[in-house]
């Protein structure tokens, strides 16, 4: 989860890329995807690279993203590279938003199934901040919206 670029302020567009990315340490999953749902303001832009499965889909009317990845292999991300894709979004904050650290997307939740044991797989994070947590050259204060 990287912010690429932004003046940060109430009624400027800012467009912050995000990596989904998954990791199977044990036996080889199928269906999996992956779901999220845009935060207010929030836009999808289209611009995608999936390294692994189909690019992921939005719902314009309801704002879901949708990343059908299907089958994952055991090892994936620790043999080799993660299943990831990576997309734009743009925020543009209101004037309400003015010192807060508005949701770029709302909780993303991974569901798949273990192709050993039949077992349902889940896994979840919260919702995603402009202060991204995951970005080391990003300061809390620079993830808030300015005047």
């Amino acid at each position: 989860r990287r912010k690429s670029s932004s003046d940060g302020g109430a009624g400027q567009p800012t467009t912050v890329t995000i990596h989904w990315r998954i990791v199977n340490t044990s036996n080889d999953a199928s269906d999996v995807r992956v779901r999220g749902v845009l935060g207010p303001n929030v836009r999808w832009p289209g611009q995608v690279l999936t390294k692994f499965g189909p690019a992921p889909q939005v719902n314009d009317r309801t704002g879901e993203i949708t990343w059908q990845v299907g089958s994952v292999p055991a090892g994936t991300g620790v043999l080799g590279p993660a299943a990831e894709t990576v997309f734009q979004l743009e925020l543009t904050p209101a004037i309400t938003d003015v010192g807060t650290t508005p949701v770029l997307v709302r909780e993303s939740r991974a569901v798949g199934v273990d192709d050993f044991t039949g077992s349902s797989l889940e896994s979840s994070t919260g919702e995603l901040r402009t202060n991204l947590p995951d970005d080391p050259t990003l300061s809390t204060e620079q993830g808030r919206v300015q005047p």
